[in-house]
């Protein structure tokens, strides 16, 4: 994930504009000429269009990077032009003077090594109550693991390995569940033979710890605490927890059993009181059921109450994002 900013004004929305009709106008014109050209010449046509649509190739990848990301604050008339050019919603803008000054995260996972930063590219952002949030836990959580078991039928129990996985998306590889479950199952990093397939894909910290440093991210096992929680967050650091799920969502789980989340926000009041955190729970879609019940916020006293004393938590060594 990366942050960038940029001034969206008249002239830019005018541009922006004629950009893209251009390009769509270029599109037809080519489909145009191909229906009326023999077969043996089109090859030099597409060479053509080719060479006319390089020509809008810098300008159309840094403006569907700014329409496909997130933005800050809200303007209404603006953002509703905005979201009329572009077709899609715009989460936040803020208005300066007739302009839209944007801060914008390509938060898609498409590095082929994890981050290992000195410190996180990230902050806190006021919502709507005043309460300070750190990063962008909504949007983040588009590209994280919240159905598990996906990878193998028999092996459902993968909430510790699709957190892993949630850990190295965050810090910008592409991981998915199969492949950490694959390399899990090589290297005896989990529970694999169980008739129970609920059982299969189960692991405790040190397997996270192990699984993340074959990738690349070096981390630790500590005691679980509200405030190492919430300060490592706060510097960029991957941070998986395990829990009572009961104890966070009792129409969804039973009592007495152990889950994996990965903790990808801290909530903090004015004051800088801890208010909750957000979390990716990857059973989230797993049905409808779960979707309709799962949440991806706690307040503070729920989460710490649901934090367990049998396993430690992961905390990566390095900021991730």
């Amino acid at each position: 994930m990366s942050k960038h900013t940029v001034t969206i004004n008249e002239e830019y929305f005018a541009y922006l504009g004629a950009l893209y009709r251009g390009a769509f106008s270029d599109v037809n014109e080519a489909i145009s000429y191909a229906e009326k050209t023999p077969a043996e010449g089109l090859f030099d046509l597409f060479g053509l269009f080719k060479k006319i649509m390089d020509s809008y190739q810098s300008s159309l990848d840094y403006d569907i990077t700014c329409i496909s990301s997130v933005f800050k604050t809200a303007d209404a008339e603006m953002k509703k032009r905005a979201e009329d050019l572009i077709g899609q919603d715009i989460i936040n803008t803020v208005s300066n003077g007739g302009s839209v000054v944007i801060d914008y995260y390509d938060i898609k996972p498409d590095l082929e090594e994890p981050r290992q930063l000195d410190h996180t590219q990230y902050g806190y952002t006021k919502d709507a109550d005043g309460n300070l949030v750190y990063d962008h836990p909504k949007e983040t959580e588009e590209y994280l693991h919240r159905n598990q078991g996906e990878a193998y039928e028999l092996f459902q129990g993968t909430c510790g390995l699709c957190s892993c996985a949630n850990i190295l998306r965050l810090a910008g590889v592409n991981a998915t569940e199969q492949e950490i479950v694959d390399y899990a199952i090589e290297h005896n990093l989990c529970t694999k033979n169980s008739s129970d397939s609920g059982e299969n894909g189960g692991t405790v910290p040190g397997n996270w710890q192990a699984i993340l440093g074959h990738y690349g991210i070096s981390s630790k096992c500590v005691t679980q605490d509200i405030n190492t929680i919430a300060s490592s967050i706060e510097q960029g650091k991957g941070v998986i927890v395990a829990v009572d799920p009961h104890e966070l969502n009792p129409n969804v789980y039973s009592p007495g059993g152990y889950h994996a989340i990965t903790v990808t926000s801290v909530v903090r009041d004015a004051d800088g009181r801890i208010k909750g955190f957000y979390v990716c729970d990857s059973n989230a879609d797993v049905n409808d059921y779960c979707r309709e019940n799962l949440t991806n916020y706690y307040s503070v006293d729920t989460f710490e109450g649901a934090l367990t004393d049998v396993f430690d938590m992961l905390v990566t060594d390095s900021a991730i994002r």
